[in-house]
């Protein structure tokens, strides 16, 4: 027995164990958007990792002439159309990205709790329940275990030999790796503490911002296997105990003819 299950809880998916009685939250609506948004978020980084890219190949290119200069205050000669450019693009991933990642993270959440629902139906009694599912994405500094170890326990249910997904930190220490290099970037530059930073700074700032987004890309492209595995072996798990999702309400009667 885990230490995240409670003593007696229920078994899953195998034929000694019990499912308890209620509605299946569906799992396939969110998981549908999750792959086209995982997969977007994917090509947007992707993007944005050749802006940044070309933004620190335009800032490096003033290096030989005055390798500490800086270069915001004009005191080295860049074409000043290309930098101009360059930052557009940078701003335009920055963007899109954000747009994307609002709608991921709206339905992640929406997955992740139906997903942690379904687990307690298969007779998971972790102290991780489906609250955790939504609160733990929003508990300062312990956001960066409390919705892993959530999701990865709840995965546990819907294994014959319960054990949890593997896939599952993958994902979460390729998100977390892209977060530390991109915020390692910023500071490097110029969001960063230093009121002057040079050249190089803002070349080597740009460069790391690459590759944290080349990170983000591969996060993405993990999240959206993990979706779908999951989503998969959960359902397989509900149809071996008999369950099944609960078909919508239905439809209204026609109204009369006139």
């Amino acid at each position: 027995m885990s230490v995240d299950d409670e003593p007696g809880a229920a078994r899953n998916v195998s034929g000694d164990r019990t499912r308890a009685p209620g509605p299946v939250p569906d799992l396939r609506m969110p998981a549908t958007a999750l792959t086209v948004l995982f997969a977007l978020a994917a090509a947007v980084t992707a993007a944005s990792a050749a802006a940044y890219a070309n933004r620190a190949s335009v800032v490096s290119d003033a290096l030989g002439m005055s390798p500490e200069a800086d270069l915001l205050a004009s005191n080295v000669a860049v074409d000043a159309d290309r930098l101009t450019r360059a930052y557009d693009l940078v701003g335009l991933g920055t963007w899109a990205y954000g747009v994307v990642g609002l709608a991921l993270g709206v339905f992640f959440i929406i997955w992740q709790y139906r997903h942690a629902q379904n687990a307690r139906l298969l007779g998971s009694r972790s102290a991780l329940g489906p609250g955790w599912a939504i609160g733990g994405w929003f508990v300062p500094l312990a956001n960066f275990v409390l919705p892993v170890r959530q999701l990865w326990t709840a995965s546990r249910s819907s294994n014959p030999d319960g054990r949890g997904a593997g896939i599952v930190v993958a994902w979460w220490v390729a998100f977390v790796a892209a977060i530390l290099i991109d915020r390692t970037a910023a500071q490097l530059g110029v969001d960063g503490p230093r009121d002057d930073p040079t050249v190089r700074d803002l070349a080597n700032a740009d460069w790391l911002a690459a590759g944290g987004e080349v990170v983000f890309a591969a996060a993405a492209v993990l999240g959206l296997i993990m979706v779908r595995r999951l989503t998969a072996a959960q359902g397989a798990a509900l149809a071996a105990t008999g369950g099944a999702v609960q078909p919508g309400p239905p439809a209204p009667p026609p109204p009369p003819a006139p």
